[in-house]
């Protein structure tokens, strides 16, 4: 077949808008990953710096409310939340999911300069490796943003998750920094898809009012907001109780690992059918979390309370 000068003026303009869409959602989730990689050190200095007696019940809530840094910092996380949803709103839930894992690097390094916490000559191999992974993954994937989700799993997924979070915020004194990290990776992780699910509204002829009226309509944009605030504050309490490495390694592999499994249960995204790209992809996953535990387990802190 020929290619005449309509045909390839066509296909120009289509492959040019695909390259700057995709340019577009890889740079709106890598910002989303700054945001994050500086909110969550910052968030852990402040909030060891609040005395144990007022971090008691609502007094915990008053104390951070008071702290000037880690208001600025959950700002950040604001704004990084934003760009999150500029991305999920065209972009591939895997791959917006792993391109925001990369926040741990940035959160690490400048935890060192927080709380004195050691990155070995290991732990930089470490990053690397995951950048690496994350790089190759996103380039296998591609960007295909999925159909729209189905609502009765997606639904029953959620009621699960948010049983499981209310228990572990009643009894947030007597759980472990692991456990109260699973229980955030669980709510965050499950507040990506509904945020999704949420900013997935027509855009063509409706103004910022008519946009806002149809997401505030939406069930899963009130879960979205809930789970996220249910699992910065487990967070929060995972950072009174151990090092940044004890923690927020684990939300980060298990926040896109759940945004994985709802990705492809409720919302239609695949794998690639290419064994050759299948296998890549398995590979890179397999470097991303090799790198990410390793990378926690080299962390030494040496933290002031």
């Amino acid at each position: 077949m020929g290619c005449n000068s309509t045909n390839c003026v066509k296909f120009a303009t289509k492959y040019r808008r695909f390259v700057v869409g995709s340019t577009l959602i890889i740079l709106a989730a890598l910002g989303a990953a700054v945001c994050y990689g500086v909110a969550d050190p910052l968030q852990r200095r402040e909030v060891l710096s609040i005395d144990a007696r007022e971090w008691q019940g609502t007094a915990a809530v008053r104390a951070v409310f008071k702290n000037k840094i880690w208001l600025i910092a959950t700002t950040a996380e604001i704004l990084g939340t934003g760009l999150e949803l500029l991305a999920l709103r065209r972009g591939n839930l895997i791959v917006v999911s792993f391109l925001l894992a990369t926040s741990l690097i940035m959160a690490l390094i400048l935890d060192m300069f927080f709380t004195r916490a050691i990155i070995s000559f290991l732990g930089w191999i470490m990053v690397f490796c995951v950048v690496g992974g994350t790089t190759v993954l996103v380039i296998t994937m591609g960007n295909a943003p999925g159909g729209s989700p189905n609502n009765i799993p997606l639904g029953i997924a959620t009621v699960v998750v948010v049983l499981f979070v209310a228990v572990l915020n009643f009894r947030v004194k007597k759980s472990t920094p692991v456990l109260l990290a699973i229980g955030a990776a669980f709510a965050l992780g499950m507040a990506v898809p509904l945020a999704k699910a949420t900013v997935q509204v027509p855009m063509t002829h409706f103004s910022v009012f008519h946009i806002l009226l149809l997401v505030f309509e939406r069930w899963e944009f009130y879960f979205a907001v809930g789970l996220s605030l249910a699992g910065l504050w487990l967070m929060q309490h995972a950072y009174r109780l151990g090092p940044l490495a004890a923690s927020l390694p684990i939300v980060t592999i298990g926040q896109p690992l759940v945004s994985i499994a709802i990705g492809v249960t409720c919302f239609g995204e695949q794998l690639p059918s290419s064994s050759l790209k299948l296998a890549v992809i398995v590979a890179s996953l397999t470097v991303i979390v090799f790198g990410l535990v390793i990378l926690s387990a080299v962390i030494e802190p040496d933290v002031i309370r």
